[in-house]
């Protein structure tokens, strides 16, 4: 154990995991790239089977994928007969792996955005969208309201979005690190500095991280499931629906965390155990342009309310 740890800090290190590789050290894989493609081909299934929606009519549309990664879900709807799509990360290794993916099964129907600067987005993207869809990719942004802003602006009157939340902060799993600690809720019990002091020792993890979200490749925001809540009411569209607590193939785990969390009087209490949300909304028909008023801007600094 290093000497200059703190007491916290020993302690947190004893719950992590020993003898794996270096923070950043990507897993080596013996799968094809066609045995990959069949893998993330399940995973974009399981996104719409966790929507309780099939999938989507992509024929002839006008498409976003919102953190698009290395372009599989976008292949899978060009696939399916977009008209065009848009790729939006804020990686370029991503994007250009996107672009490649694309290229090698012979779709060049693709736009590829560097969406940094959300605020952009409208200007590049004509606000004529048919489908947007973004799996797993929410929890990451430094920005939810400007981005769900974005999603809102370029999506046309009756356009659909589909956005799974997978999984909210305050769940067990909640910073994405479970590959180096696996004791549920533990990111609640010590603090965020404590926890990335450890990781820096103990991990090589860059010295230069202060905070969750500054963490390269897997950085996540703070916002639980009630905070997305309030951002999402202020928008003019309608939830379709609005499932949380969506497992592939795991019902009865899904049926009795959502009945343990309707037992719950405090959102509190709750929110620690609703691990995703998987919503499915459209934009009005007749909606006019319109920006979340100052009370959603408040949630970013803001914790949820009790009920």
């Amino acid at each position: 154990m290093n000497k200059r740890f703190n007491f916290a800090e020993k302690c947190f290190a004893l719950c992590c995991k020993k003898n794996i590789p270096p923070w950043g050290t990507t897993k080596k894989t013996d799968l094809s790239r066609e045995e990959l493609i069949d893998l993330q081909r399940n995973e974009w299934q399981h996104f719409w089977e966790r929507m309780d929606v099939h999938i989507p009519n992509f024929k002839n549309k006008v498409v976003v994928d919102y953190g698009c990664g290395f372009g599989y879900d976008s292949l899978f709807a060009m696939q399916s007969g977009a008209k065009h799509v848009y790729c939006l990360e804020v990686s370029q290794t991503r994007l250009k792996g996107a672009r490649e993916l694309h290229l090698l099964h012979g779709f060049d129907n693709a736009t590829y955005l560097d969406n940094t600067n959300v605020e952009e987005l409208p200007s590049k993207i004509d606000a004529g969208v048919d489908i947007i869809f973004s799996r797993d990719v929410m929890e990451h942004v430094p920005c939810p309201r400007e981005v769900l802003d974005s999603m809102y602006r370029i999506a046309k009157p009756g356009g659909r979005i589909y956005i799974g939340f997978s999984p909210f902060y305050k769940s067990p799993y909640g910073p994405h690190f479970k590959n180096h600690c696996a004791i549920p809720w533990i990111h609640l019990i010590f603090s965020e500095q404590t926890i990335l002091n450890v990781f820096k020792e103990k991990y090589g993890l860059d010295s230069s991280v202060n905070s969750y979200q500054e963490i390269e490749g897997s950085g996540v925001n703070k916002l639980s499931c009630y905070d997305y809540e309030k951002l999402l009411d202020g928008f003019d569209w309608r939830r379709e629906s609005e499932l949380t607590n969506r497992f592939h193939n795991s019902p009865l785990i899904s049926k009795t965390l959502n009945l343990l969390v309707k037992a719950i009087p405090l959102n509190k209490v709750r929110e620690l155990f609703v691990i995703n949300s998987y919503i499915s909304l459209q934009k009005s028909p007749t909606a006019a342009e319109a920006r979340p008023t100052d009370s959603e801007e408040e949630v970013l600094m803001a914790g949820p309310v009790d009920a």
